[in-house]
């Protein structure tokens, strides 16, 4: 079968999967992406599909924004880290940079498994969830840029760093797809700059109807699947892939 239709078929599973349960849709589908490609030419297909969603979502949901929290703390420290991020693959063989992601999505499938067993367990009351120390969360915030600026998928650290404040869902949600919005179009102005954009624009543009048709059927199964059970599927799903990616690149 050719690496592009079994790309496709693993962004149309990715981003159904980002629609359905508001995020995961890049993590997913570079863990998947980069067992037959490599990590660097994924990551600029992939920033540029993220437009084709989240641009919609940001217009459909803009009253929700909190535009003080985006211009004043987040964006700030993320562009700051996504610059390290933008230059640092170019220093490390792709060998290096598979088993440092895959370490990445072993550590927040973990966690994510954990927080959800512990949600679903008879017992649990929801205590709330570890917080972050006021002091440590701009280091945090920038790290996840440096994360974002390697792999665009700074999103877990983020939200880590900014889960102790209570937005509002709506609210929360809103900003963080302008967030995303927002660096993956620096990202992508970057990439048309350095070349690397043009050198994928014939998968990006076969990619983007999967894309679509993901986000389609994410929207139609989100009130339709027990997204609690289906995540659990889908971080046991990762942790077999970051395995397998770390075998595969040792």
């Amino acid at each position: 079968m050719p690496v592009e239709v079994i790309l496709a078929v693993i962004v149309f599973g990715a981003f159904a999967v980002g629609a359905m349960t508001g995020f995961g849709s890049v993590v997913l589908a570079l863990s998947l992406g980069a067992l037959i490609t490599d990590i660097p030419s994924l990551v600029v297909i992939l920033v540029p599909l993220t437009l084709v969603m989240n641009l919609p979502l940001a217009w459909r949901n803009r009253t929700h924004i909190n535009w003080r929290l985006l211009f004043r703390i987040i964006l700030p420290l993320m562009l700051g880290g996504m610059a390290i991020g933008y230059w640092l693959p170019q220093f490390f063989e792709e060998q290096f940079l598979k088993i440092g992601f895959a370490c990445f999505i072993l550590l927040l499938s973990g966690q994510a498994l954990i927080k959800i067993k512990r949600s679903l367990s008879p017992r649990s009351k929801e205590v709330s969830s570890a917080s972050l120390p006021s002091k440590r969360q701009p280091y945090v915030i920038g790290i996840a840029g440096i994360i974002h600026g390697m792999y665009a998928t700074g999103g877990p650290l983020l939200v880590y760093a900014l889960a102790k404040a209570n937005h509002g869902k709506a609210v929360f949600r809103a900003t963080l797809v302008v967030v995303w919005l927002s660096l993956n179009s620096v990202l992508t102005l970057a990439y048309l700059i350095d070349g690397r954009l043009i050198a994928q624009s014939a998968s990006i543009v076969l990619l983007a109807p999967a894309v679509l048709a993901g986000a389609w059927v994410g929207n139609w199964l989100h009130h339709r699947v027990d997204e609690a059970r289906f995540l659990q599927l889908v971080y046991g799903l990762l942790i077999i892939v970051a395995l397998i990616l770390i075998v595969q690149s040792l």
